[in-house]
């Protein structure tokens, strides 16, 4: 347990040092202030275009600090994370972890994948299907079905494209009228047959 007497002084420490670098986290377009301070605890608060979060220091003998992170739309908990203070290099550690979330989450690029069919019946269901098993495994992934026809309308604005069995022998033809601006693959028969959602996200995130 921390004497009282240096955690009074560490907590104003902590607080100084990560006002401090407030210029630093504007570099990576993220707002940085005090938002509550009150005999119980100091509370400062990051908010950035696609998230928000807080570092809640409390005053008392539980020594608790919180960081947590939370989606500007829909405000889910994204990151939470409580420890007992124990010192200064502790404090610098896990502050640079709530950071560096909160730095990824803000500059993450979501990815725009199409799932193309014949005509775009025979893919919607599976791609429905594989955003209920994204949305259940927290997986962000903007994923489209779409017709071949389609596709090529669209001149290929995806930034990668996976081929269902009913038109996967296309795939040179299309690879060469996409100029291969994009990646092209092949959903493998069995796995599209059977619905195998989790090794198409595998084949997914290994391809991005």
């Amino acid at each position: 347990m921390m004497d009282e007497f240096y955690l009074d002084v560490y907590m104003d420490l902590f607080i100084a040092w990560i006002m401090t670098n407030k210029a630093e986290y504007a570099k990576n377009h993220i707002h940085c202030y005090i938002s509550k301070v009150d005999k119980y605890h100091t509370a400062i608060s990051f908010e950035t275009n696609k998230c928000y979060g807080h570092v809640s220091l409390w005053h008392d003998e539980s020594n608790i600090v919180e960081q947590e992170i939370f989606d500007n739309e829909s405000d889910k908990l994204l990151f939470y994370l409580h420890f007992n203070l124990l010192g200064i290099a502790q404090f610098q550690h896990l502050f640079l972890e709530f950071y560096h979330a909160l730095v990824k989450i803000t500059h993450q690029v979501k990815k725009n994948i199409a799932i193309c069919g014949t005509n775009g019946l025979t893919t919607s269901i599976f791609v429905d299907e594989l955003l209920a098993v994204c949305k259940l495994q927290k997986i962000d992934y903007q994923l489209t079905s779409i017709s071949l026809d389609k596709l090529i309308e669209q001149d290929f604005n995806y930034d990668a494209i996976y081929l269902a069995p009913q038109i996967s022998h296309l795939e040179p033809k299309l690879i060469r009228l996409s100029k291969q601006k994009v990646p092209i693959y092949k959903i493998d028969p069995t796995v599209f047959a059977t619905k195998d959602y989790q090794s198409i996200l595998k084949a997914i995130k290994d391809n991005l």
